[in-house]
């Protein structure tokens, strides 16, 4: 029996990153599609989600989430949750992404491929709650 704290609101880390026999694939599929630039915070974030750090997040937040943690600092499941997890695109380049798309992420300063996005929700925070 492991005498290591549980990762929080979870029983389990929630790592994920590819496995390494699919990171070739993975890199080839993610050249092919549209590129959102990181900033430097969001590559970290993105670092943390990959190793588990973020358990119990699987992403980057839905807005329901980013509404619930700014607001009440817990996310929708209730689980406290100080801090939003967000990642932010030039509207020009949201506007030409769809829900269910995948896109690749780059740090925008390396321009390296980070990972890939399965978009599952866009919105505008309201930074006036």
């Amino acid at each position: 029996m492991s005498n290591l704290v549980p990762p929080h609101g979870s029983g389990v880390l929630k790592p994920l990153l590819v496995t390494e026999p699919n990171k070739n694939k993975a890199f080839i599929r993610a050249q092919g599609l549209k590129k959102v630039p990181m900033t430097s915070r969001e590559v970290c974030d993105l670092l943390l989600l990959s190793m588990g750090a973020y358990t119990p997040l699987y992403g980057f937040m839905s807005e329901e989430d980013w509404y619930h943690v700014s607001r009440k600092m817990k996310l929708k499941s209730g689980i406290f949750w100080p801090m939003p997890v967000t990642l932010a695109a030039e509207k020009e380049l949201a506007d030409q992404i769809e829900l269910g798309q995948e896109v690749t992420l780059v740090d925008a300063e390396t321009q390296q491929i980070m990972g890939i996005l399965s978009v599952e929700d866009k919105y505008t925070p309201d930074h006036n709650l």
